[in-house]
């Protein structure tokens, strides 16, 4: 996780140290976060409007920017807000900020009107800003505080006739087993892992078998709804980082204990998910899904059930060859069909037998 909440913390330290407490603006980090961002249009020779899209920008191909600019596009990214209504109105407010305390004149189309002359308050803001869009904030730990056992803790329950009470609860001592020791409590290692090579080419075969069995489904029922599997496989980019650290694109997927796969809004990371499951499905692995809520995991898990489960594969085998390996046993419905479902990760020590242990934890979503 990125501290990325009080960036602009100097800035409003500078002005409090020329103005009294009276004279401070309200909501003066407001105005920091958008002049930021106009002053990156700016950089850009962008409208300040546009900038909400730069940022939620998934890729650059057919862009002319040059490697400087994708570097600040990429860490400014941090900082300001890509969505659209929410820059909008950091625009409009920014505005309402007086002149003295600002470095650009912005009109009610958000359009730059001029540059405003530099004074004490102000003198300091153009390095700040092009440091900031130079370095990536720091990482840091999350402040949340573990309950402790045998430890007495207070909290507020609203009654049948809506009133607000507290009540008090202590901890059982057997607990403390489960208080995580470390920060990093989450332990997601199995038992003698041994790495996946997933290839692009094999996940393309099962967009090609899922896009023609919801093609099928047209005339012989159940109706599948058609996800155009191969269209959306064809618009990821997966990129890597190769042996000389530079972040290239790759047609092939190692997956060796904890692998993370970042990436902004609708560039297809559940797409990736989805067919990476389908995909270890076909191949006899067994799988845990984890996302960010249980009806997230029955959707998940019915639109795979929906098609591995389907009438089709039995009655018109000749049309998905990827699926002949598959044990007929493995395609009956047993309620969760060859998914286990999962809400929460299950550690090896909690695992008493291989035979439960997952090949593969595929995590989706906000979690």
């Amino acid at each position: 996780m990125r501290d990325t909440n009080q960036w602009w913390r100097p800035l409003y330290n500078d002005i409090q140290n020329h103005l009294n407490k009276e004279n401070l603006p309200q909501n003066l980090p407001s105005l920091f976060k958008a002049e930021f961002g106009i002053w990156l249009a700016v950089m850009l020779r962008l409208h300040p409007k546009d900038i909400w899209a730069v940022l939620a920008m998934s890729d650059f191909v057919g862009s002319n920017w040059t490697q400087d600019e994708k570097s600040m596009i990429a860490i400014s990214s941090f900082y300001i807000s890509d969505d659209r209504r929410s820059w909008n109105e950091g625009i409009q407010r920014y505005r309402a900020f007086d002149s003295n305390i600002r470095l650009f004149d912005v009109d009610q189309d958000g359009s730059i009107t001029g540059h405003i002359p530099l004074n004490v308050l102000t003198k300091k803001r153009d390095g700040f800003y092009r440091k900031l869009s130079s370095t990536p904030p720091i990482y840091t730990k999350s402040r949340k505080e573990y309950a402790q056992p045998n430890k007495k803790y207070f909290y507020k329950v609203r009654t049948t006739d809506n009133r607000r009470i507290v009540r008090e609860v202590t901890l059982p001592a057997e607990w403390a087993k489960y208080v995580p020791r470390t920060d990093h409590f989450i332990n997601i290692s199995l038992p003698d892992p041994r790495p996946i090579k997933i290839c692009f080419d094999e996940l393309m075969e099962v967009a090609r078998f899922l896009d023609t069995l919801e093609y099928e489904s047209k005339l012989h029922p159940p109706l599948l709804v058609s996800g155009k599997w191969v269209e959306r496989l064809d618009n990821i980019h997966f990129k890597e980082f190769q042996k000389n650290d530079l972040l290239e694109e790759s047609r092939e997927m190692l997956l060796e204990n904890t692998v993370h796969l970042p990436g902004t809004l609708s560039v297809g990371k559940s797409t990736l998910a989805f067919l990476i499951a389908v995909w270890s499905a076909l191949k006899g692995y067994r799988i845990t899904l984890v996302l960010n809520d249980v009806s997230s995991i029955l959707r998940f898990i019915n639109e795979i059930n929906q098609r591995l489960l389907h009438p089709l594969l039995i009655e018109k085998p000749g049309l998905f060859p990827q699926v002949k390996k598959v044990k007929n046993s493995r395609l009956r419905n047993t309620g969760v069909g060859p998914i286990i479902l999962s809400k929460c990760i299950r550690t090896h020590s909690k695992m008493r037998s291989e035979k439960m242990c997952p090949t593969l934890i595929i995590m989706d979503g906000g979690i």
